[in-house]
């Protein structure tokens, strides 16, 4: 982090005063931020799955792992007290905290 504060700072200084093509620096700051996270977006949503099961990059006996830990969660949370919407709406500590 402090070295991205070394590098970047500077940098982003430099982007805000300069003016090409029509675009003030602090767009042009916005647009040269954006371009690696629009492919780093692409890849992520290609390469990263939605269940352990189908992550077929992870070692088996870590998937192994994060499946049993998920359905342990899954138990644990079905032997908890359930909440519609309202009643958790209604419920003391949530109206604490909604009005501390």
């Amino acid at each position: 982090m402090p070295l991205s504060y070394v590098i970047g700072s500077p940098l982003a200084g430099l982007l805000l005063g300069l003016s090409w093509l029509a675009l003030r620096g602090w767009r042009w700051l916005f647009i040269l931020e954006g371009i690696p996270a629009v492919p780093l977006g692409l890849i992520a949503l290609v390469y990263l799955t939605d269940w352990p099961r189908q992550a077929t990059w992870l070692p088996s006996d870590e998937r192994e792992w994060i499946i049993a830990k998920l359905e342990k969660e899954k138990k644990a949370k079905q032997d908890v007290r359930s909440y519609s919407i309202w009643q958790a709406l209604r419920h003391r500590d949530v109206i604490l905290l909604t009005f501390s």
